[in-house]
């Protein structure tokens, strides 16, 4: 049996890796912002291109195994339906029209999820 805290270590992990990644793809100059005037590709965005979400639902994952709740797992799984189908499409649209044949490449190179 596996243990619930992979789920949340590894979560945990990813969101790690995804924030060290926006760290290091930033300019010296610029300062935290909600619109980066960056591209993050590397670090846990060389494996998914939503490695914040990903982290986030394993995570959400490991609480639902942890606490044994049907409703943490719909609750879980109505967000990520939510994040797939509206957020991400969304985001990767911005993405697009800001980054243009940068993001085009990513795009083609990286996997949604996994």
């Amino acid at each position: 049996m596996v243990r619930v805290d992979v789920f949340g270590g590894a979560g945990l992990g990813f969101i790690g890796a995804a924030v060290a990644g926006h760290y290091r793809a930033a300019p010296a100059d610029v300062g935290p912002s909600a619109r980066p005037e960056y591209l993050a590709t590397g670090g846990a965005y060389a494996i998914s291109r939503n490695p914040l979400y990903l982290g986030g639902m394993t995570m959400w994952l490991g609480w639902t195994v942890f606490l044994g709740s049907r409703r943490a797992a719909v609750i879980g799984s109505t967000l990520l339906a939510g994040l797939a189908m509206v957020g991400v499409p969304w985001e990767e649209g911005a993405l697009r029209s800001r980054f243009q044949e940068d993001y085009d490449a990513y795009e083609r190179r990286v996997p949604r999820w996994l």
